[in-house]
């Protein structure tokens, strides 16, 4: 008998656009943007998660924010969904990023995901240049 009946099956290769860095990249620019909370939200990111995060940032939440904390914020809740969301395709998850970002109105940078996801390349800064 084999070591290898008792080995999980292996988990598909995490797409480059999913990455850590991928998704830390996404979350600074669109967190930017005075909508950008809506982003984790558009992911299916329950309201009260969102706001925990908020204040776990800061205790005044985001009042007087000059945009850091947001990024934070956005930047948190993404890491969060790309954790909730690991046993799904690699494909699906894309897809509801892509959404999303169609649903902000941000068109040009969803079709850049897709271009990106397809070439397998990273998301960097110069996504948002």
């Amino acid at each position: 008998m084999t070591e290898e009946a008792g080995t999980a099956p292996k988990q598909p290769k995490e797409s480059e656009v999913l990455t850590q860095a991928s998704l830390i990249h996404l979350a600074r620019g669109l967190g930017k943007e005075s909508n950008g909370l809506t982003f984790p939200m558009l992911l299916n990111i329950p309201t009260t998660t969102i706001v925990n995060i908020i204040y776990e940032n800061n205790e005044n939440g985001l009042l007087n924010d000059d945009g850091t904390q947001q990024c934070a914020v956005v930047e948190k809740c993404l890491l969060l969904w790309r954790k909730r969301t690991t046993e799904q395709k690699n494909k699906d998850r894309v897809k509801s990023l892509e959404k999303a970002m169609r649903e902000m109105g941000k068109m040009e940078l969803a079709d850049l995901l897709m271009e990106r996801f397809q070439n397998h390349q990273e998301i960097t800064p110069d996504f948002f240049a």
